[in-house]
């Protein structure tokens, strides 16, 4: 018999697409998501819905496994809700969006997902990202010690 140990298994970030087309927003993102470079990875920034979904297509990272930061308001007539509707065809999961913005939430209609307005993003951003790590990190190790096990 053979006991196989793991001892501080390697924590892998969790990739974050940030779907913004404000420049100052985008390099406020940026910012906050360097405070935690082993827990967050930035796969792109993307002002529009071609432009993300490109970006969530060509990383190598699993659409799965990618949280969006998604902006209601974007160029050309797009919503956040265009972008979600794009990306949730190839695997995006509605747990992993989190709707940042600065529209007022009472003229939004109903969405699936967490949203946090844009003047809290501050606040409250880097700890939803964190409690989506943990879970992240948590569920990973779960199935690996399942598999480890079968």
């Amino acid at each position: 018999m053979v006991n196989i140990v793991v001892s501080n298994p390697t924590q892998h970030p969790l990739p974050i697409l940030v779907v913004e087309d404000s420049p100052q927003w985008q390099q406020a993102f940026s910012i906050l998501l360097q405070q935690h470079p082993e827990k967050f990875t930035l796969i792109g920034i993307a002002a529009n819905t071609q432009t993300a979904k490109q970006l969530a297509q060509n990383t190598p990272h699993s659409i799965t496994n990618i949280i969006v930061l998604l902006d209601w308001e974007l160029p050309a007539g797009e919503t956040g809700l265009t972008v979600y509707n794009a990306l949730k065809p190839i695997g995006l999961k509605t747990e992993n969006v989190i709707l940042v913005s600065g529209t007022d939430t009472q003229q939004l209609p109903p969405l699936p997902f967490k949203q946090i307005p844009k003047t809290k993003a501050g606040q409250q951003l880097i700890p939803t990202l964190l409690a989506r790590w943990e879970q992240h990190h948590c569920s990973f190790h779960a199935d690996t010690a399942e598999q480890a096990t079968a």
